[in-house]
C-alpha cells in the first residue's frame, strides 16, 4: 500500500520535513524559554540558581543538536564549519555542567575565575574554522592539522601568559574581573576575525554560513558584555532576569542552524583572487601565529619561560613542516596541471584526429552518394560497371581492381578495371570465387590461407577482397579489389586501411547492387520488347522503327543506306524432315551467325518465320553486295548439330536494296528488298539479287520449287 506522502516529489517531501523540524524546534525553544521564566519568577527561591542552570543546560544541548542537524545537511568544508560550531557549544555544555556541579556542592561560594575564563574556550573550535576554505586543493588534511596545532599553542599561551600566570597573585574578585575583561576581548577579536573572513571569502555557500556565525557572535558578545557587568554587582541588587538573558545566545544559535539549508549555487565563486596574493596572505597569517607565540612566551616569567621557549621551538617546527607541506602540495599541483595539460593536449590531438576522420567519412559519403546517383542514371550494365570502377578508384585511390559481370552460364567476365595492377583474370567460373559461393565479402589477407579464391594470381602477395553484388537471391556482379598492402601472417592484427577498405566496399555493394539489378531488369524487359527470344536478334517491330529512323538520318546526312532481306531455302522441307526442334536449332544458329558477322552499327532482325532483315547504315551498294555474298556463303558452310547428330547444310536467298531518290522510305525499301528476294528464289535460290535487276553470280541448290 502506498504511504501517505509517497505521491509528493522527493524535494517537496524533504522541504516539508525540514519545515516540520524548524517549527518543532521553535516550539520547543519557546516552551523552554517560558519554563525558564516560570522557574526564575515563581518556582525557584531567590537565592537558588540550580533549577535555572538545569534549564539553561537543556537549552544548550538543544542548540547543539540543531547545529548537528545543520552539519548533517552540509557537505565538504561547510559540514566541518558546522561541526566545529557544534563543538564550541559542547564546550559551553561542559562548562555549564561544571558550574552546576560546583553550585550544587557549594551554593554560597564565589564564581571561580578559571570557570569564568573557560566559557571563552568556545573560541578554540571557531578559530579552527577560520582556516577552512571551500574547494581548496592546496590545503590538505595534514596542513589543517598543523594549523590546528599552531592555533592550540596560541590558545594555550594566551591562557597561560595572559590569564593564569598574571592572576596568581591577585584576589578572587580581581581575578574574576580580569577574566571577564579578557573574555570580552577574545569575543571582540573573534568577531573581527570572522568579519574579515566573511569579507574576503569567495564561495557563496561559505559566506552564507559565516554570516550566520557572525550574527551569533554579535548576539553573544552583547549578552556577554551586559551579563558580565551585571554578574559583578552585589547579590542584593543582582536582577533575576539576567539568568533568562544568558539563555538567548543558545536559542539564537539553534534558530540560525535549524533554518539553514544548502543551496544549489553554494559552489559559485563570487570573487576571483590572485593566487600569489592569496598564498602570501596565508603565509603571513602563519608567520603572525609564530610571532604571537614568541611574544606570549616572552611574557612568561620564571619556570614558565622555559615552557614558553619549548612552545616557540615547537611552533617554528610546525611552521617549517607547514611550509614544506605547502611546497610539496604546490609541486604536486604543478605536476597535476602538467599532467592535465598533457591530457588536454592528447585529447585535442585525438579530437583533431576524430575531426579529420569525420571529414574523411563525410567526403567518402559524398563520393558514395555521387556514385550511387551516377549508377542509377546509367543506361546499360557496361556503362554502370565503368562508373563503379571509376567511383571505387576515387574512394580507394591506392588500390587496383575490376568489376565483373555475371552471366547466366555461371561465369564472370571483366567489364571495367582500374589501378596499376588490376586482377589478371579476364573471366572465371563462379565456383572459383568464395564471395560468389558464400554471398558475402571474402578477404584474402592472411598468408597461406586455405580459403583463397582460385581466380586470383597465386604468386601475388597482395591482400585482395572479393565483393558480391547481389540483391536477394540474384548475383549480378562481382568486385575484386587488389590492395596496395602485403598479406599479413597469422596472429598479426589486420591493418586499419584494410578494415576501412572492407567497410567502404560493403557500403558500395549495398548501395549499387539494387541499381545494377534494376539495370539488368530494365535490359531484360527491353530485350523482351525488342528482341526475338529464339534467335536473340531484334524483332520486326524494332526493325521497322529503326529503319525509318536510319532512312531519315541517311537522307539528312546524305549518307548511303542498304537493306538485306534473307530467307532460308526449303525451310519447310527441313522442318518436315528433321522436326520443328531441329528447325529451331537452325534458326538459332543462323541468328548467332548473323550477330557475329555484322558491325556494331548494323542491325540484324528476325522479320518473321525463316526470314531475316539486316540494315547496313552508311554501306554503299558495292559494299552491301560484298557483305551479302559473305553472309550467303557463311550460312551455306554452317555446321548444324542437333541431338548429337549433324544436319544437312542449309542455303539462303538474299534480296538487296540501297536507298535512293526513288526509294526513300522504310516501307518502300522493304518492298523492294522483298521483290529482289523473290527474284533470287525464282532464279534458283542460294543467290543475292539487287533490286533493279542487278544479279550477282549464284549457285543453285536443289530444285527451284518454292518452300
Amino acid at each position: 500500500m502506498q504511504a501517505r506522502g509517497d505521491w509528493l516529489p522527493r524535494s517537496m517531501a524533504v522541504n516539508r520535513l525540514d519545515f516540520r523540524r524548524s517549527a518543532g524546534f521553535l516550539c520547543i525553544a519557546l516552551l523552554l524559554l517560558a519554563v525558564h521564566a516560570l522557574v526564575i519568577v515563581y518556582i525557584a527561591p531567590p537565592d537558588d540558581e540550580t533549577a535555572s542552570a538545569i534549564v539553561t543546560l537543556i537549552e544548550n544541548l538543544l542548540a547543539t543538536a540543531c547545529l548537528g542537524v545543520a552539519a548533517r545537511r552540509a557537505n565538504g568544508s561547510s559540514r566541518v564549519v558546522w561541526a566545529l560550531s557544534a563543538t564550541g557549544l559542547l564546550v559551553w555544555a561542559a562548562v555549564n555542567t561544571c558550574w552546576l556541579i560546583r553550585h550544587t556542592t557549594d551554593p554560597l561560594g564565589p564564581i571561580s575565575a578559571l570557570l569564568a575564563f573557560s566559557y571563552r574556550l568556545y573560541a578554540v573550535p571557531l578559530s579552527f574554522a577560520l582556516f577552512l576554505k571551500a574547494n581548496d586543493r592546496i590545503r590538505s588534511s595534514p596542513n589543517l592539522l598543523l594549523d590546528a596545532l599552531q592555533t592550540s599553542l596560541v590558545v594555550t599561551l594566551v591562557f597561560a601568559g595572559l590569564f593564569y600566570v598574571p592572576t596568581q597573585h591577585m584576589s578572587d574578585h580581581t581575578r574574576l574581573v580580569f577574566a571577564t575583561k579578557l573574555g570580552d576581548l577574545i569575543n571582540l577579536m573573534l568577531l573581527a576575525a570572522y568579519s574579515l573572513r566573511w569579507r574576503f571569502e569567495a564561495s557563496r555557500g561559505m559566506r552564507r554560513i559565516y554570516v550566520r556565525i557572525l550574527f551569533f557572535l554579535v548576539a553573544y558578545t552583547v549578552v556577554s558584555l551586559v551579563g558580565n557587568r551585571v554578574e559583578l554587582l552585589p547579590m542584593s541588587i543582582h536582577p533575576r532576569w539576567i539568568e533568562l538573558f544568558w539563555s538567548l545566545p543558545y536559542l539564537f544559535a539553534g534558530v540560525l542552524a535549524i533554518t539553514w539549508r544548502p543551496q544549489s549555487d553554494d559552489e559559485t565563486i563570487l570573487l576571483v583572487r590572485n593566487p600569489f596574493g592569496s598564498r602570501v596572505a596565508e603565509n603571513l597569517v602563519l608567520a603572525l601565529l609564530v610571532l604571537a607565540i614568541d611574544l606570549l612566551a616572552d611574557s612568561l616569567e620564571g619556570a614558565w619561560h622555559r615552557w614558553g621557549n619549548v612552545a616557540v621551538a615547537l611552533s617554528i617546527l610546525i611552521y617549517a613542516f607547514r611550509l614544506t607541506s605547502t611546497q610539496r602540495s604546490l609541486e604536486r599541483e604543478v605536476q597535476d596541471r602538467q599532467a592535465a595539460e598533457n591530457d588536454v593536449r592528447a585529447t585535442h590531438e585525438q579530437l583533431e584526429g576524430l575531426l579529420a576522420e569525420a571529414h574523411s567519412r563525410e567526403n567518402e559519403l559524398q563520393k558514395l552518394g555521387e556514385l550511387v546517383r551516377l549508377v542509377q542514371s546509367c543506361l546499360s550494365e557496361d556503362e554502370a560497371c565503368a562508373v563503379i570502377a571509376e567511383g571505387v578508384q576515387h574512394l580507394l585511390p591506392e588500390s587496383s581492381g575490376a568489376v565483373y559481370s555475371v552471366s547466366m552460364l555461371e561465369s564472370a567476365h571483366v567489364v571495367a578495371s582500374w589501378g596499376t595492377e588490376p586482377p589478371s583474370a579476364s573471366s572465371f567460373l563462379l565456383d572459383q570465387c568464395w564471395a560468389a559461393r558464400t554471398t558475402h565479402i571474402h578477404s584474402t589477407i592472411r598468408n597461406n590461407s586455405a580459403v583463397r579464391c582460385l581466380h586470383l594470381t597465386p604468386e601475388a602477395n597482395r591482400a585482395a577482397m572479393c565483393v558480391p553484388l547481389r540483391t536477394q537471391n540474384e548475383l549480378v556482379g562481382l568486385m575484386v579489389l587488389v590492395c596496395n598492402h602485403e598479406q599479413v601472417s597469422e596472429g598479426e592484427p589486420v591493418p586499419a586501411d584494410l578494415r576501412r577498405a572492407k567497410i567502404l566496399l560493403e557500403a558500395v555493394a549495398a548501395h549499387i547492387s539494387p541499381a545494377l539489378t534494376n539495370l539488368r531488369l530494365r535490359q531484360s524487359l527491353r530485350d523482351q520488347a525488342v528482341r526475338d527470344s529464339l534467335t536473340g536478334l531484334f524483332n520486326r517491330r524494332y526493325m521497322e522503327e529503326t529503319l525509318d529512323r536510319e532512312v531519315r538520318r541517311a537522307i539528312r546526312r546524305n549518307r548511303p543506306l542498304s537493306v538485306l532481306m534473307l530467307d532460308l531455302d526449303h525451310f519447310k522441307r527441313y522442318n518436315d524432315r528433321y522436326g520443328h526442334a531441329a528447325g529451331d536449332t537452325v534458326l538459332r544458329r543462323v541468328g548467332t551467325f548473323l550477330h557475329s558477322r555484322i558491325r556494331a552499327e548494323d542491325i540484324a532482325c528476325r522479320y518473321g518465320g525463316e526470314e531475316f532483315v539486316v540494315i547496313l547504315p552508311e554501306a554503299t551498294l558495292e559494299v552491301a553486295v560484298q557483305r551479302a555474298e559473305e553472309i550467303r556463303a557463311g550460312i551455306k558452310q554452317l555446321k548444324i548439330i542437333h541431338d548429337a547428330r549433324a544436319l544437312d547444310h542449309i542455303t539462303a536467298s538474299i534480296g538487296l536494296v540501297s536507298a535512293s531518290a526513288e526509294i526513300s522510305e522504310g516501307s518502300s525499301l522493304l518492298r523492294a528488298a522483298d521483290v529482289a528476294l523473290y527474284q533470287s528464289k525464282e532464279n534458283g535460290r542460294d543467290r543475292v539479287t539487287v533490286a533493279g535487276g542487278v544479279l550477282t553470280s549464284a549457285h543453285s541448290f536443289g530444285a527451284s520449287s518454292e518452300d
